[in-house]
């Protein structure tokens, strides 16, 4: 398998033309859900699980273990399946395209490896070296109820998981 780079005009027409499969981290922690602040679009300045696309060749699974590395730095393990979502977005990340749309399927992970309270460190991890800001986030936090903003999509995530506790609105 590649480094699942696709150039910027190929990009573009598969943003501007098919449903973008991805995979969707719910990440338990001490009773909450990690979360970070998106900087960039879909989803701009909202709070939102970790995700990626899913490469050709890669299974869903394996995209979760991929994404938890690569976006993150952590390992986790699957939980839950969650099942595919239709996540359909009025904005896009790319010129001259004004939307997104991807077929989002959602997992509940648990950190693991090491000492995962070293890889997610209590309410607040936005100074946590394993978790620092990246191109599609400028912080993570951990979550016992709704955020603001939190992004609906996030909502039906852990409306839908049997595993996560509910949150209080």
């Amino acid at each position: 398998m590649d480094d699942g780079w696709i150039p910027d005009e190929d990009w573009r027409t598969i943003v501007a033309t098919v449903p973008i499969v991805s995979v969707d981290l719910v990440i338990r922690h001490e009773g909450g859900v990690l979360l970070g602040r998106r900087t960039n679009e879909p989803a701009k300045g909202y709070w939102f699980v970790p995700g990626g696309r899913v490469r050709k060749g890669e299974t869903r699974r394996e995209a979760v273990h991929r994404v938890a590395s690569e976006e993150l730095g952590i390992d986790v393990e699957i939980v839950e399946s969650l099942g595919a979502f239709e996540h359909q977005y009025e904005t896009a990340d790319v010129d001259g395209v004004d939307s997104k749309h991807y077929l989002a399927n959602g997992y509940v992970v648990d950190v693991v490896g090491g000492d995962s309270d070293d890889s997610v460190a209590g309410d607040d991890v936005d100074g946590d070296e394993q978790l620092t800001a990246d191109d599609q986030h400028d912080a993570f936090r951990v979550f016992r109820s709704p955020p603001e903003p939190c992004h609906e999509y996030v909502r039906d995530y852990v409306e839908a998981a049997a595993t996560v506790d509910a949150w209080s609105v």
